[in-house]
Order: structure tokens, then C-alpha cells, then sequence
């Protein structure tokens, strides 16, 4: 059984691990961008997912 990953499938992963390196893991040393409890904010989240959904990579 081959467990390779395809050369498509490979770039798709590096696109998503480079949007969470870039775009959300910064997102934690930004305190105005959440609530008291920690949630991402309303304003940020939905410019977030339009950059996921603009980038390709929402609703994969």
C-alpha cells in the first residue's frame, strides 16, 4: 500500500500551514483582536476567513 502524499495534496498542506504560521498563530500576541475570553473578535474573524476563503482554503 502506498502512503505517499501527491505532489497536489503536498502543496495544499503547505499552503495551509503556511496561512496558519502567517495569518493565525500572530493572532495570539494580539490582545485588542480578542474578547475577555480569549475568542478572536467578530471584525477580526470575519477578515480572517475571508483571507482563508480568498487564498482557497476554506471549506476544503
Amino acid at each position: 500500500m502506498d502512503f505517499s502524499i501527491s505532489p497536489d495534496l503536498d502543496k495544499l498542506r503547505c499552503e495551509i500551514a503556511a496561512f496558519v504560521n502567517d495569518r493565525l498563530i500572530p493572532l495570539k500576541s494580539y490582545p485588542a483582536g480578542c474578547d475577555g475570553h480569549e475568542h478572536i473578535n467578530e471584525d477580526l474573524l470575519n477578515k480572517v476567513r475571508a483571507e482563508a476563503k480568498a487564498a482557497g482554503l476554506w471549506c476544503l
